[in-house]
């Protein structure tokens, strides 16, 4: 079952973003063991991930993994993002240089691994949300229900002095009331957002088993 294929732009970007990363990869790897004053095999190991990886986004930009796109690119995003941040780990950010008193810093790197990795995943969640208008319509209110939230905490953040001030005026009984009825409130709120959310790829896959039925 073969979906629709993913947009030109889509597909040349994530080429571009994949060609990337494995130059910075494969230039990675060969200095944790060549020139890095004692090998950092860690980071070996997880630049060769991350080389594989870049491979199979490179390969999707051609047109493979058709019946699979959101899955395949989210795999190449969690691959490169996760990759580059426990080569990070491994060597706490710096990589010490042979003949060098000062280390390299990989901040640099793994925020711009993290970056392609965020944008590679986006276009996974575009080519599955992109099935079905219902997806977009969940995705809507899941933005509009954790907007509302980001909103009532901030304001809760901004006049936190005078509830507290409140509070300690009020019963006891009042005072839990009203925590209690913010809380709930809150609750609901990331318990809508996270539903739609949910459903807005449910949508989109099954939208995607509907039209394989029919083709059927």
């Amino acid at each position: 079952m073969n979906c629709s294929p993913s947009p030109k732009w889509l597909n040349l970007t994530t080429q571009a973003l994949c060609l990337l990363t494995a130059v910075s990869a494969v230039g990675m790897a060969t200095a944790s063991v060549t020139i890095a004053e004692k090998p950092a095999w860690l980071i070996l190991g997880f630049e060769v991930v991350t080389i594989v990886a870049s491979v199979v986004g490179v390969l999707f930009g051609l047109g493979k993994f058709n019946q699979a796109q959101g899955l395949a690119l989210a795999s190449v995003a969690g691959s490169i993002g996760v990759g580059a941040f426990l080569g990070w780990l491994s060597v706490q950010g710096r990589l010490q240089i042979k003949g060098s008193e000062a280390p390299v810093v990989l901040q640099p790197l793994l925020l711009g691994r993290v970056g392609c990795a965020a944008l590679i995943g986006s276009f996974a969640a575009y080519l599955v949300l992109r099935r079905s208008p219902r997806s977009r319509q969940y995705l809507l209110t899941s933005i509009l229900t954790g907007g509302s939230l980001v909103g009532l905490l901030g304001v809760l953040y901004v006049v936190r002095g005078k509830l507290v001030a409140a509070a300690e005026t009020l019963p006891g009984v009042l005072s839990a009331a009203g925590a209690t009825i913010v809380g709930l409130l809150c609750v609901i709120l990331i318990s809508s957002s996270f539903h739609c959310l949910i459903r807005a790829f449910e949508m989109g896959r099954e939208e995607q088993m509907d039209a394989g039925s029919k083709a059927a």
